[in-house]
C-alpha cells in the first residue's frame, strides 16, 4: 500500500482530467506519486468491474505520472479566475494521458519518473515520443504493478517478454519481434499494447521503413 507521507497534494481539474501536483521533497515524491496512482488505478478497476460485470465492456483508467517544473496559481480574467497549473510539463503530462487510450495502458510514466521508481515497480516500455512543438523527447513506460506481489514471478516473465519483443522491434528485427509479439498476443489476447505492436511488426515485415526510421512517435 501507500506509505504514510507528509507531502501536500494539490488537485486541479484540467479539462476532462484531474491533475494532482505533489511537491518534490528529498526524492520521496515520485515514489509516492506512483504508489498513489496505482492505488487510484486499483480503485477504479474495482469499481468498474462491479459496474460492468454483466457487460462485455473493458474500462481502462487513464493515469499519467511525470516530473518537472510548472507554474501554479490563479489564471484568467479580472472577472473570473481559476486555480490551476500551467507550463510545458503540464503539456507533457496531458500527452501521456491521451496516449493511454491509444495503447490501452492504464498508467504511463515518463523517463524522468522511470529512473527513480524502476526498482519498486514492474514496468514495460511502451514507445519513444517526440513532442515537436516543445523539442521534448522521452521513452515512455507502463507501470504494470508494484513489486512484492504474490504473483511476482508471473508479472516478471510478462514484463521481461514485453521488453525483449520491444527491443527486437527497435532493432528492426521484424521477424523476431513478430514472433515474440505473436506469442505474447496468444497469452494475453486482450492486451491492446501488444496488439498495436503486433500490427506494426506485420506491416514492417512486409514493407520495412526507410533507413532513417528511428522508432520514435512524433506528436504535434
Amino acid at each position: 500500500g501507500v506509505q504514510t507521507c507528509a507531502l501536500p497534494i494539490f488537485p486541479f481539474v484540467n479539462g476532462h482530467h484531474v491533475i494532482l501536483i505533489i511537491p518534490e521533497e528529498n526524492g520521496k515524491s515520485l515514489t509516492f506519486a506512483c504508489e498513489l496512482a496505482n492505488r487510484c488505478r486499483e480503485s477504479i478497476e474495482s469499481i468498474t468491474h462491479h459496474w460492468m460485470q454483466d457487460k462485455d465492456i473493458d474500462v481502462i483508467p487513464q493515469i499519467g505520472v511525470h516530473y518537472g517544473e510548472g507554474y501554479m496559481g490563479s489564471f484568467g480574467s479580472s472577472s473570473e479566475q481559476v486555480l490551476t497549473v500551467i507550463g510545458e510539463h503540464t503539456t507533457i503530462l496531458e500527452n501521456l494521458l491521451h496516449l493511454t487510450a491509444r495503447y490501452g495502458t492504464s498508467m504511463l510514466i515518463s523517463d524522468e519518473v522511470y529512473k527513480e521508481v524502476s526498482d519498486k515497480f514492474w514496468i514495460r516500455p511502451v514507445d519513444f515520443i517526440v513532442i515537436q512543438d516543445m523539442s521534448y523527447e522521452s521513452q515512455i513506460y507502463e507501470v504494470v504493478a508494484p513489486k512484492g506481489q504474490p504473483n511476482d514471478e508471473e508479472i516478471r516473465k510478462y514484463t521481461e517478454a514485453s521488453k525483449a519483443a520491444y527491443q527486437a522491434y527497435i532493432q528492426k528485427n521484424w521477424q523476431e519481434a513478430l514472433s515474440q509479439f505473436t506469442q505474447l498476443a496468444e497469452n494475453h489476447p486482450k492486451d491492446k499494447l501488444i496488439a498495436v505492436y503486433l500490427q506494426r511488426c506485420k506491416l514492417f515485415s512486409q514493407s520495412p521503413p526507410g533507413q532513417n526510421w528511428d522508432g520514435k512517435l512524433h506528436l504535434g
